[in-house]
């Protein structure tokens, strides 16, 4: 049975009668809201135990038990004195809707006909920073050290990545490209190429830092601990070297967002 705190007489209410002495022996009645039918309620959270009906208050006037009521039903109460003359009335009263531990809530809320919704909320937020850089000549992605895992609350939360970063290239020949990977390999929509980034030279080789910042949204549709990561490599194999990562004085940083849908 699931039941909800009284929002009438719900713990150790005390009641007292016309002239303000405490309603010894005084009668609560409960019935469903709105009609003449008794309706039971529990003398505990955990809905086990039914209450007498009527509760018979002590010799202070309060209540010997606390009051809980089956969710999502309403109730009247009718409260007497001793000897049956009513005192009160007490109707549509429910549950105060008491929640222990964490509530969680997929979709939207109903509010008084109204639709409150939860989509686009930022769940949980996963921040790495690295000073490592990654060197490749290669023509073929390898990852680089800027990689972070989120494990998503919902199977069809959004991941926003946000990340900052250096790349270098120590060959005016040499053309990077980079891009961002799920897993081992699958590439996060919109990523590749995401930098293109070359020298224009002649004569001498180069040495450049290229400053980076990028944002991508992948809906990667499960609930299990999955992993981003950056790669590089050269577009052609000229004889060049490329890097990613962190340069002498800036870090490198890769920020992962839970966005609900």
């Amino acid at each position: 049975m699931t039941v909800s705190l009284s929002l009438f007489a719900g713990a150790g209410q005390q009641f007292f009668d016309n002239s303000g002495v405490p309603l010894a022996g005084g009668l609560v009645y409960t019935y469903a809201a709105g009609t003449t039918t008794p309706s039971t309620t529990y003398t505990s959270n955990t809905g086990g135990t039914a209450q007498a009906n009527p509760i018979v208050l002590d010799s202070a006037g309060r209540v010997p038990n606390e009051i809980w009521l089956t969710n999502n039903a309403s109730y009247k109460f009718l409260l007497k004195d001793s000897t049956g003359v009513q005192i009160g009335s007490y109707d549509n009263i429910s549950g105060q809707g008491t929640i222990v531990g964490d509530l969680y809530v997929s979709g939207n809320i109903t509010v008084g006909g109204s639709v409150i919704g939860l989509t686009g909320r930022i769940l949980q937020v996963v921040k790495f920073v690295t000073s490592t850089k990654t060197t490749t000549t290669g023509t073929s992605y390898v990852n680089s050290a800027l990689t972070s895992s989120i494990t998503p609350t919902y199977n069809n939360s959004k991941i926003v990545i946000l990340c900052s970063a250096s790349q270098q290239i120590y060959d005016y020949t040499t053309e990077m490209n980079t891009r961002v990977v799920r897993g081992a390999s699958t590439e996060v929509t919109g990523s590749y190429r995401i930098f293109k980034t070359f020298l224009i030279s002649e004569g001498t080789a180069k040495d450049l830092w290229v400053p980076t910042a990028f944002t991508l949204v992948d809906e990667p549709a499960t609930t299990l601990s999955t992993t981003y990561t950056v790669q590089l490599k050269c577009q052609a194999a000229s004889g060049g070297t490329v890097a990613y990562g962190s340069n002498d004085t800036n870090a490198s940083t890769m920020i992962l967002m839970e966005i609900s849908q």
